[in-house]
């Protein structure tokens, strides 16, 4: 006697990592569009901490990492941009961006709001003190460490995978201080809070790609999937048994 079917549930047909299951006819597998969108957003973000970084310093090294920068970003969009076309709509989450547990979205949420909100408030409360104390060239320093707190609090509110770049940035920011504090300079600031905070983000990206990508082969070898939930090749073995 073959097997009874096993409906899957809904948690079966979208994973808290923003993928949907194997489509009716089978195939490839795709990220839905707001697990795309959050790794397209650390692409670009980690475009502008390259340009920031490099701003350190002149001439074909500041040069060099501009472009390296931007030819990194672009690889990044352009992946995504090849599986936009092919990924479900409709998903309002940043999960793509760090594999890992998701509980709710992010974009329309307040908690999103309300972190992003207080870290805009940081960065301008940040910036006037700087200046007021006649340290500005922390600036970048500074920035990257909000930006990593923002993160953990997203991987607190949202996902798990967030914890470890937020982490990231923070020991960027951390670091261009004690780079500051040691006689760097400004530009030795910018260099190292910049370029750690970039790496940081391409990272991210990079990872999301190789795992969305070994998902897509592992789902493809998957059984068909119904519209019902039930797998059909168990299906077609309990209709012949």
């Amino acid at each position: 006697m073959g097997r009874s079917p096993v409906p899957a549930s809904p948690a079966d047909r979208q994973t808290r990592s923003g993928w949907t299951t194997p489509p009716t006819t089978g195939g490839e597998t795709n990220p839905d569009r707001g697990s795309l969108l959050g790794i397209m957003i650390t692409a670009v973000v980690g475009v502008a901490w390259t340009q920031w970084g490099a701003s350190g310093v002149s001439g074909a090294a500041s040069g060099a990492i501009r472009v390296v920068g931007i030819l990194i970003g672009l690889v990044i969009l352009i992946w995504c941009g090849r599986w936009w076309r092919r990924a479900p709509g409709g998903s309002d989450t940043t999960s793509g961006a760090l594999p890992g547990p998701r509980s709710r979205p992010t974009f329309s949420s307040a908690g999103f709001l309300v972190v992003n909100a207080l870290q805009v408030v940081a960065f301008a409360g940040g910036a006037r003190l700087l200046a007021a104390t006649g340290h500005p060239e922390y600036l970048v320093a500074w920035v990257a460490t909000v930006v990593g707190v923002h993160f953990l609090a997203f991987g607190r509110l949202f996902l798990t995978g967030f914890y470890w770049l937020g982490a990231a940035l923070i020991t960027a920011g951390f670091a261009g201080m004690l780079v500051g504090i040691a006689g760097g300079g400004p530009t030795g600031i910018k260099l190292t809070s910049g370029l750690m905070a970039a790496a940081s983000l391409f990272a991210a990206g990079g990872w999301s790609i190789a795992w969305m990508r070994s998902r897509s082969h592992a789902w493809s070898n998957q059984p068909p999937v119904s519209r019902t939930g039930v797998h059909l090749e168990t299906v077609n073995t309990k209709g012949s048994s």
